[in-house]
């Protein structure tokens, strides 16, 4: 019923173990495993073998040379045989219900496209509480609501969490690839996420588990304070630089193409849309979030 593909790179030795046990952990039973190994240099293949052996729904993958991010998902989409697919990291967790709580959430309600569920980010010294569903989840009806509510939502309350801690039909994913800009906009792989969830939004509404079913591991100082006062090049950096770098990514542009082709919207409402994604683009220069 689910396909689920795992993406991994050099977690042998760390992460990777736990990752995959806690999804042959899952309470649904209906679903394969497809690990796509990104020419790790590390004992991954044979940790990942091992798994193989001892789980038949473990399907293993060792990409020849190192593909790169971008690639490494779209592969992974074009493994999909089950109806739902639920994207996986190799060094996130999933409790025991996480499939179970969304697979049930889709087969109750055929007009969602996913359901997703609430989330903590943790490391070794610190987590999270759960976030506020309220600035991530866009739980409207109605297309037009929906998709400007989840354009105003900003990155860091966790609007791109659903390319993570959900279950997605597969017709949502697999004619659904990123373009891969990332060498020349290094930050446009997290937008890249957004937007699909944008083009996923436009397809059908999503459903919600309230409960924290899923972890996702956070670099060791993503809510670290600084702690030495920036020189004046990395104040200038951080105040303008880094926004206008943001401001000509792709990410914006693509995003009003793909509001201009929803034809279920009509002129004025994809308009209206077009303009909140200019006054997100301008929302940048005074929070430098999008």
């Amino acid at each position: 019923m689910v396909t689920i593909g795992l993406q991994t790179f050099n977690r042998a030795n760390t992460y990777l173990k736990a990752a995959v046990d806690s999804i042959l952990a899952q309470t649904h039973k209906d679903f394969e495993l497809v690990i796509s190994d990104n020419a790790s240099t590390d004992n991954t293949e044979e940790v990942c073998r091992e798994y193989t052996k001892k789980d038949l729904r473990v399907k293993y993958i060792r990409q020849k040379i190192n593909i790169g991010y971008v690639a490494h998902v779209n592969f992974l989409r074009t493994q999909v045989k089950g109806e739902y697919f639920l994207g996986a990291c190799d060094d996130d967790l999933f409790k025991p219900t996480f499939l179970e709580k969304c697979v049930a959430r889709l087969e109750d309600n055929p007009e969602a496209i996913m359901t997703g569920t609430n989330f903590i980010e943790f490391n070794d010294k610190w987590s999270t509480s759960p976030h506020d569903p309220k600035k991530f989840f866009p739980n409207e009806k109605d297309l037009y609501r929906r998709l400007k509510r989840y354009t105003l939502f900003y990155e860091s309350d966790g609007k791109e969490m659903f390319i993570y801690c959900a279950v997605w039909r597969r017709e949502a994913v697999v004619n659904d690839f990123f373009i891969d800009y990332f060498v020349k906009y290094p930050y446009n792989w997290d937008f890249q996420d957004m937007n699909f969830i944008f083009r996923g939004l436009s397809k059908g509404r999503f459903e919600f588990v309230d409960e924290v079913l899923f972890l996702k591991r956070a670099w060791p100082d993503s809510f670290d304070p600084p702690v030495k006062k920036s020189p004046p090049r990395r104040i200038f950096n951080t105040l303008v630089y880094s926004r206008l770098k943001r401001f000509f990514t792709p990410f914006f542009y693509k995003r009003m193409g793909q509001i201009v082709k929803i034809k279920e919207l009509s002129l004025w409402e994809r308009a209206k849309l077009i303009f909140w994604t200019f006054f997100v683009m301008g929302r940048l220069f005074w929070r430098k979030k999008i």
